[in-house]
């Protein structure tokens, strides 16, 4: 199996956590908690042989030019499905994807994954690198891998593109929730979403409280927004542990699972 996405890609996290009010169910077996996974699209495409694309998905996919963009497209989807089998103790074929524009009516937007707690979902890709979370209460995922400089084969960020790329994927997650419209919220800039700052908490389209959490490192940039404490899971984590393993979302415990 191919490593997952390495601790040097995901190691920086900044959190609200402390104004977001405790859930009663928030123990150690970890429910009450939202859940992220990052990786890359290939460790996903090896690690998990399926469940197959619905008919309307795999017809848009279809429609994708790149390569690298139908690998995004189907690892997104195979990893969130895979995230909501783990946290049901049960398999990722067990579920299903619904997609269904509020506008046009089109298999597109939104995502769920209809499943006994009623959890939302969420996912995201670029570049060969996807994201997906879910968890009780409105969630929404973004993620965006850096353009590498001109002759370099790593990925580096200086410091204005690193804020300003937070400020994106922070801005796309609170849309997936319903917080606001991307005009607006990228019109904030830098203080959007902050840790500590007024323009951390957000209101959803249901009037649940969300807080949009960050992670930068060598080139991968996530944000996720959420109504619960977020927990970062490896992809190894999902075909290996038991949910009591999954270890909190911080930085002590991205290292420990690297």
């Amino acid at each position: 199996m191919s490593k997952t996405l390495s601790m040097s890609l995901v190691s920086r996290y900044l959190t609200g956590r402390s104004q977001v009010p405790d859930d009663p169910r928030d123990g150690d077996d970890g429910i009450g908690h939202s859940f992220i996974v990052v990786a890359r699209s290939d460790d996903v495409l090896q690690a998990v042989d399926g469940p197959p694309l619905s008919p309307a998905s795999a017809a848009r996919r279809s429609r994708l030019v790149r390569t690298q963009d139908r690998d995004d497209f189907t690892a997104a989807r195979r990893v969130a499905l895979l995230l909501m089998g783990f946290l049901h103790n049960s398999p990722p074929s067990n579920y299903e994807i619904h997609q269904m524009c509020g506008v046009c009516g089109g298999p597109h937007g939104r995502p769920s994954i209809p499943n006994p707690s009623n959890w939302d979902v969420s996912w995201a890709h670029d570049q060969g690198v996807v994201a997906a979370a879910v968890g009780p209460g409105r969630i929404g995922v973004d993620v965006l891998l850096a353009t590498p400089r001109a002759g370099d084969g790593d990925l580096h960020l200086d410091g204005p593109q690193i804020a300003d790329l937070e400020v994106i994927t922070r801005a796309e997650a609170l849309v997936k929730v319903g917080s606001g419209n991307l005009d607006d919220l990228l019109g904030k800039g830098a203080q959007l979403g902050m840790q500590g700052s007024s323009d951390n908490v957000y209101l959803s389209d249901n009037n649940q409280r969300v807080v949009v959490e960050s992670a930068n490192s060598d080139g991968v940039i996530v944000s996720v927004a959420s109504t619960r404490r977020a927990r970062f899971v490896m992809l190894i984590d999902l075909l290996t542990l038991p949910l009591e393993g999954i270890p909190a979302f911080s930085q002590t415990a991205l290292q420990r699972a690297c």
